[in-house]
């Protein structure tokens, strides 16, 4: 008597695996991006935390003086974060003059979020400058 599967046998169980990643991909994608976001709302709320510190504690002003930074080494030492660096990050992150902080995420058509220094809730969708 023969030992092992025959060929049909073999190409029906790498259908119904085929079939059954082709169910879950999008599901993980989704549930993937929806991680990255929240990471990036808790960021953000980081952010515009050492935003309000930096704000109290520098005559009312706003860090960067003027314009806007996205360097994280620079926004971790002037804001006295820890926030990683290197890597692929998943966001880039930008800090405005005007006390607004941002989250773009780093695919061709990838999502902006944004809060202010005195927003409450979850962040905003779109970017700082278009706050006028």
């Amino acid at each position: 008597m023969k030992k092992g599967f025959t060929l049909l046998e073999t190409m029906i169980i790498l259908v119904i695996i085929g079939t059954l990643a082709a169910l879950a991909w999008p599901a993980y994608v989704n549930t993937r991006e929806e991680m990255l976001k929240k990471d990036a709302w808790g960021n953000l709320r980081y952010l515009q935390a050492a935003e309000k510190k930096y704000h109290m504690s520098h005559d009312k002003a706003y860090y960067p003086l003027s314009d806007s930074v996205s360097a994280i080494s620079q926004i971790n030492d002037n804001l006295t974060m820890n926030m990683p660096e290197g890597g692929t990050p998943a966001w880039t992150y930008t800090v405005y003059s005007t006390g607004c902080v941002q989250a773009q995420r780093n695919l061709s058509a990838g999502d902006i979020w944004h809060l202010h220094i005195g927003d409450e809730g979850d962040p905003q969708s779109g970017g700082c400058q278009q706050e006028g």
